[in-house]
């Protein structure tokens, strides 16, 4: 057989280096050493040119205009657009209330209907009636127990 000699790892010795031994009464001063700038020297920059490329037009179809179909009443009522963003009603179903408010015919229908129905309409003419016989003019409240009170209701009764 064959001996193998065991292979050294070598490693890397570092030199020592020897200090010099100051004594006591002599302590080390670190010196700042001078910093001596470089002066930066501009170099000239390669200026590329920029190569003409021809490029071949694109011809694009024009982007038709969208007609906008949803809007406020107003807009719908004024005829700007088609139909009411919310309810979706067209300008048929729309009107103006006596304040310039545009709403439904609908809505306005169902509210006066509601007013004859539940008896506000029968108390709005009692109300008036028993101003006019009273003599009242301008603002005056209908209390419980008040003559005008009293007279108004006589006559929504009757």
């Amino acid at each position: 057989m064959a001996v193998r000699k065991a292979s050294r790892k070598r490693v890397s010795r570092k030199r020592k280096v020897s200090r010099k031994r100051v004594s006591k009464s002599k302590k080390r001063v670190s010196r700042k050493r001078k910093v001596v700038k470089k002066r930066k020297v501009s170099k000239k920059r390669k200026v590329s040119r920029k190569k003409k490329v021809s490029r071949k037009r694109v011809v694009r179809r024009k982007a038709r205009k969208r007609t906008l179909i949803r809007g406020t009443r107003r807009q719908v009522f004024r005829g700007t657009r088609e139909k009411v963003k919310t309810t979706g009603q067209k300008k048929g179903e729309l009107m103006k209330n006596k304040r310039g408010k545009i709403i439904s015919k609908k809505a306005y229908n169902n509210g006066k209907r509601a007013f004859k129905k539940n008896g506000l309409g029968k108390w709005q003419e009692a109300f008036m009636a028993a101003r006019k016989n009273l003599g009242l003019t301008g603002f005056v409240a209908c209390k419980k127990g008040t003559k005008f009170y009293i007279e108004a209701m006589r006559i929504y009764k009757a």
